[in-house]
């Protein structure tokens, strides 16, 4: 049984060591040396977490709820524009459909399917770096 918790490490460390996760561990070291982007993100968190504690203890009129969750889609918006925070979430996103490419392989091989072709072409993968 080892031989397939020994494959599966190996896929792991694969994974870690692809184009896509070192892109996004490059996003995430830029990001966590900038102070001006962590303020930004911890601000909104902040911001979120309280409105989100009023809205479970019913703390929080219609208004209240309709400015608040204006002013946190002013606050995304205005955090995905800042171009450190963006690449990381850009980066976030290519790893995620990366890795999920992967797990669709293993799913589709567990299922029998030998022609993954179709769904694994660069044409279906956006911003796929990867293939060649």
């Amino acid at each position: 049984m080892s031989v397939y918790f020994d494959k599966a490490r190996e896929l792991g460390k694969l994974l870690l060591n692809s184009e896509h996760s070192l892109r996004l561990s490059d996003a995430d070291a830029a990001f966590q040396a900038n102070q001006a982007a962590k303020a930004k993100m911890d601000a909104f968190h902040v911001f979120q977490n309280d409105v989100q504690e009023r809205l479970n203890k019913g703390a929080m009129s219609d208004d209240e709820f309709n400015t608040a969750n204006t002013r946190l889609s002013e606050m995304a918006s205005e955090i995905k524009r800042d171009p450190v925070i963006g690449a990381l979430i850009h980066a976030e996103n290519e790893y995620n459909f990366f890795v999920g490419q992967v797990f669709n392989v293993i799913r589709a091989t567990l299922n029998g399917s030998s022609d993954l072709t179709d769904s694994l072409s660069c044409g279906s993968i956006k911003h796929c770096h990867g293939c060649h």
